[in-house]
């Protein structure tokens, strides 16, 4: 009996099953097939062909209408439970209309009246032999499909944890803080690796009252060679710092650095380099002091568009080479700060890179936010990670245009919100605008009124939420409250005819650290309190000071 060329070496594969209490016709079932198939079962009645079935895997079934036993139907219904697709051939005898009504329903694939020629047998199970590789082929794409999607969960997975390890790596002393020196500072961030394995990683440490350490690795070369490479630097600088305060030890930059490079140096291949930068800001003397690896230039700007670029002053760091130099510049004229990676710049804009545009989109940013947007505008494919760090001086105390105290109540609440809506309107803000900037101011103030006037924290909100009774402890709690809470507006002018307008809102609370924020933004999804989240959202940024009782939030005018 031979067979199509196409599908013969796929019979070694299948499993044929012959139901006929016909001896004789069974044994010829067993002599015409066996060259073929893998397996060829022969049973003289249905119960024998539902054990074999439950006991084997069964491709093809062919099967005698008249077993006496049970019904063929019932025989074949049975089987057909643990296989659905089974191409199933059924023969018989008697040529009866209800008969083959009966096997149609079945949805048999084909039926032969005996006597059959050997032929007509040879193509209705050739035929089932084709559905039969299409449902082992079918089987075998949905096992590879799913184990492609255990595999992909598996790698997401891993993926999502050494994020998480990764950002547990990076330290952020100003997560949405400002700066309260001689000068208020906003600082900002931007954290966007190409990949989960990361080759930049950054550090911002407050390490004492006026100075402030800022760092970024690049670790060169692709893969997890640069990213362990990036991490653990940053890890060691981390740490060196958490000692040396600890400790009391005073900080110096010197120490930081020629200790940093000692630890990578042990772990770096003979040809592998890190690019990296230290700096260092002390605002008692307005100077930053500073110690550049091979990085793209840093970015000061001046009052007006005056722009100064600082320069690597060290080669990248390498397993040989120990001797490094820290420079400082005076920073008593500078406005703005800009320090990033190279991926940054080498971020593809139309068939050139952004290196071309950094340093005008940088002038023309008023905020980080700004100059992200400009960078995206342009920006069509991210190369490598990219990593900056955006500051800038804000003297906006003579700008002030409003100022009014509220009283922590409810009633305060309302009248709060009524003149800052006011207020939005006598600037002529667009629709949109003024919406955006009422929603930062709304959850702002509700978030000093709850969690800074009244110390409510989130689990009691949420526990006071649950029993319906919130509305009833704040008008309780705030009956005999003489606390206020403070609210400043200022307009600032900046470049092209850009206007800001910054709000300040401070409270007469214990504060809260402001920390917790990078829990609220990372895992918003399970925390209480998102109005924060939302503000930032809305905003062109949020900024606290250090106590977390005073909050100061951006939105452009025009």
């Amino acid at each position: 009996m031979i067979f199509e060329q196409d599908i013969q070496g796929h019979l070694e594969h299948l499993t044929l099953l012959c139901v006929d209490e016909d001896v004789t016709l069974g044994s010829l079932y067993k002599n015409l097939f066996s060259v073929l198939f893998r397996e060829v079962a022969v049973v003289t009645s249905g119960r024998s062909a539902i054990s074999y079935a439950q006991a084997h895997a069964v491709d093809i079934l062919l099967i005698d209408y008249a077993i006496s036993d049970m019904s063929a139907l019932s025989c074949i219904e049975t089987i057909r439970a643990g296989a659905k697709n089974l191409p199933i051939i059924v023969t018989c005898a008697k040529q009866e209309p209800k008969i083959l009504m009966q096997i149609i329903a079945q949805r048999v694939h084909h039926f032969l009246y005996k006597p059959f020629e050997l032929d007509e047998l040879n193509e209705r199970i050739e035929s089932c032999a084709r559905i039969a590789i299409a449902n082992q082929f079918l089987i075998k794409e949905r096992k590879e499909k799913q184990r492609l999607e255990e595999e992909r969960a598996y790698k997401l997975h891993q993926e999502e944890i050494s994020f998480r390890k990764e950002l547990v790596i990076l330290r952020n002393d100003f997560y949405y803080q400002r700066h309260l020196g001689k000068r208020e500072l906003l600082i900002d961030f931007l954290y966007m690796p190409l990949d989960t394995l990361s080759g930049d990683a950054y550090s911002a440490r407050r390490v004492d009252l006026n100075r402030m350490f800022f760092f970024i690795v690049d670790g060169m070369g692709a893969g997890l060679s640069a990213s362990l490479s990036a991490m653990m630097l940053t890890t060691y600088v981390n740490h060196k710092i958490d000692v040396m305060m600890a400790s009391q030890t005073p900080f110096t930059l010197e120490t930081l650095v020629r200790d940093s490079i000692a630890f990578i140096q042990k772990a770096l291949f003979d040809e592998e380099v890190i690019s990296a930068e230290f700096i260092c800001i002390d605002e008692a003397s307005q100077r930053m002091y500073y110690a550049l690896f091979s990085m793209p230039a840093l970015l000061l700007q001046e009052s007006d568009t005056t722009l100064h670029r600082i320069y690597s002053n060290n080669p990248p760091i390498n397993k040989y080479h120990n001797e490094f130099r820290i420079d400082f510049v005076e920073l008593h004229n500078i406005k703005k700060l800009l320090f990033y990676s190279d991926g940054l710049i080498e971020s593809a804009v139309k068939e050139k890179e952004f290196s071309q545009y950094i340093a005008d989109d940088f002038v023309h940013s008023f905020t980080r936010e700004a100059f992200k947007q400009r960078m995206f505008e342009r920006v069509t494919q991210q190369k490598d990670d990219m990593t900056f760090i955006f500051l800038n001086y804000l003297d906006y105390n003579q700008h002030v245009i409003q100022e009014s105290y509220f009283d922590a109540t409810l009633a305060g609440l309302d009248e709060a919100n009524a003149w800052y809506e006011a207020k939005l309107h006598a600037l002529g803000l667009s629709t949109k605008k003024r919406e955006a900037a009422l929603l930062s101011f709304s959850e702002l103030f509700m978030n000093a009124f709850e969690h800074g006037s009244l110390g409510v924290d989130s689990l009691q909100k949420e526990e006071l939420i649950a029993q319906d009774i919130y509305l009833e402890f704040l008008q309780n709690a705030t009956q005999d409250s003489s606390k206020k809470i403070l609210v400043t507006m200022a307009r600032l002018e900046y470049l092209d005819h850009q206007s800001y307008l910054i709000t300040n809102i401070t409270d007469q609370g214990r504060g809260f650290d402001t920390q917790i924020l990078s829990t609220i933004f990372r895992n918003r999804e399970k925390f209480n309190g998102k109005g924060v989240y939302i503000s930032r959202k809305a905003s062109q940024g949020i900024y606290y000071n250090r106590k977390g009782n005073s909050v100061l939030f951006l939105h452009p005018l025009n």
